[in-house]
């Protein structure tokens, strides 16, 4: 007579740490139970899955994942859990797991708290009820937590687990105090744009004198510090604002003026260059000014698909063989649309109607503020962390390869501001006299006047533009 078959059970575990305080019970304490009560009735554990950390609403977890995996390939015969919440808080993943995975499967599951086992018509029965509750709780914590949140946040407290450049978390929560090194990039940013300077132009002025181990300094995270109110000192849960109890970096009047100029820049992004000229052929804003920084072709406005139109160079369009300059043109990111560049290039010309220093190379007599020391304080920085890293490949606990690459950005970064202290300017010498009268309405230009204006305005004032990729350079007719 032939033994019986051994049942091939799975044991799943999971907590969070929100779980562990509020249930008393940890992964090692639910382990030890149903390992206890498999090696009682004299079950084979094939393997045990644990999720540790990690939420229960939704199936976004390692371990029930490969649990689901082995499910599917019929490796064990039953799943061991401690209390049907540990599998999931879900109604629809609870039932998706039973129904669509383990019963197909010929796989039981077995809780030993809620004392059911879905090997009986019972339990089967009871796992659909226990689950609706399983989601109740779930989204009462949920409402809980949510409501403690915003509580914390209308009284001033800030909330995250990264804060704003600029900022620093308080040791032991998360309030947040001035990081001098930063609070001068915020405050360079906000200064460049209310005078005029374009979002991209900030971005390589920003990257040049910080460099770019602090940030990656994108035009996205440009717009993020406009944008940020937590600069004038509020903090926000969803739409709502309310007063925090951190230091502002920002004057109140900069950040609306900040958010009127991003405002308007969004409305002449929207707005379209193209019209008739006198030939009948339709013209562009930027039509004839674009040249391509790899191969020197000119550069052309065309549409790539029904919503989108980009300036392209003709070596990589191949629209027109004539304009043809390289079978191996590298100008291929377009990192912008048409709309997008023509605001970029709006923007800088925006600069010359704004800011008086652009064009007559001349500063007012004002004592500036002494930024010298969060520079040094950061240098000192900078030179801990690459000992720190040297340190360690002396030590033989990493490879130098390994490490090359953050070096090269510490290094990249004291260079730039060390070559801050050290005061170097760059003087530039301009003929003001005929650009500031053809600026001197420029913003009603921009406004209300037609694309004819603003197209001459543009023409008059540049020679042309070279493009390579991301970089843009403008060769002004007046230099």
């Amino acid at each position: 007579m032939s033994k019986e078959k051994k049942l091939v059970v799975a044991i799943y575990a999971r907590v969070s740490s929100q779980d562990q305080v509020d249930d008393g019970y940890s992964i090692e304490e639910q382990q030890k139970r149903l390992k206890a009560l498999a090696d009682a009735r004299d079950w084979i554990v094939y393997k045990t899955y644990v999720d540790p950390g990690y939420s229960g609403s939704n199936l976004k977890r390692p371990a029930i994942q490969s649990l689901i995996d082995d499910a599917k390939k019929h490796k064990f015969d039953m799943v061991m859990i401690y209390k049907l919440d540990r599998m999931s808080r879900s109604q629809k993943d609870t039932m998706y797991i039973l129904e669509d995975v383990l019963v197909p499967n010929n796989v039981d599951l077995l809780s030993i708290s809620e004392s059911f086992d879905t090997s009986t018509p019972f339990g089967r029965a009871m796992i659909g009820i226990l689950s609706v509750f399983a989601q109740l709780e779930r989204e009462n914590i949920k409402e809980r937590t949510s409501m403690g949140r915003r509580a914390r946040i209308s009284k001033g407290h800030s909330h995250g687990t990264k804060p704003a450049l600029g900022y620093t978390f308080k040791a032991g929560n998360n309030d947040l105090v001035i990081n001098p090194y930063e609070a001068l990039i915020v405050k360079d940013i906000f200064e460049l744009f209310v005078s005029g300077t374009s979002i991209i132009s900030i971005s390589n002025i920003i990257a040049d004198k910080y460099g770019s181990n602090v940030r990656a300094w994108t035009n996205t995270t440009i717009r993020r510090v406009l944008r940020n109110p937590v600069y004038i000192g509020k903090v926000c849960y969803g739409s709502e604002l309310f007063d925090g109890i951190h230091e502002p970096l920002v004057d109140d009047l900069d950040f609306y003026k900040a958010q009127e100029i991003l405002k308007r820049n969004k409305e002449l992004s929207r707005r379209t260059y193209e019209y008739s000229t006198a030939s009948g052929k339709a013209d562009h804003l930027l039509t004839n000014l674009l040249y391509c920084g790899d191969c020197g072709a000119r550069m052309a406005y065309a549409k790539v698909s029904k919503n989108v139109s980009r300036y392209m160079c003709y070596s990589v369009s191949r629209k027109s063989k004539a304009m043809i300059k390289s079978d191996h043109c590298t100008n291929r990111l377009y990192p912008f649309t048409a709309e997008q560049f023509e605001e970029i290039i709006l923007g800088e010309i925006k600069k010359l109607a704004t800011d008086p220093t652009y064009i007559f190379d001349t500063i007012n007599a004002t004592t500036p503020e002494d930024t010298t020391a969060p520079i040094q304080e950061r240098i000192d920085e900078v030179n801990k962390q690459i000992s720190k890293l040297l340190d360690l490949y002396q030590l033989g606990f990493t490879d130098i390869s390994q490490i090359t690459d953050k070096l090269n950005t510490l290094k990249d970064e004291k260079e730039k501001l060390e070559n801050q202290l050290s005061n170097e300017t760059i003087t530039r010498t301009y003929s003001p006299g005929a650009v500031k009268e053809l600026l001197k309405d420029f913003d009603e230009i921009i406004e209300y006047g037609s694309p004819e204006e603003i197209h001459r305005i543009v023409h008059t004032l540049i020679n042309k533009i070279v493009i390579l990729n991301d970089d843009i350079k403008i060769y002004w007719s007046f230099c």
